[in-house]
């Protein structure tokens, strides 16, 4: 989003991705466009580690 704004979702990761939650985040100034982790128990990987 060009505002500053910003829209968290997690899936089960599954193909067809089912939402298990979302988030509308009103101000971000995270640097990337879309960014990809893991949960696995408590720890959260990048796609590189898992």
């Amino acid at each position: 989003m060009d505002d500053g704004s910003a829209r968290l979702v997690c899936d089960d990761g599954n193909d067809k991705g089912a939402v298990i939650y979302s988030e509308d985040i009103d101000f971000t100034d995270f640097p990337l466009d879309q960014i990809t982790i893991w949960v696995e128990g408590n720890v959260i990987l990048l796609p590189s580690e898992h």
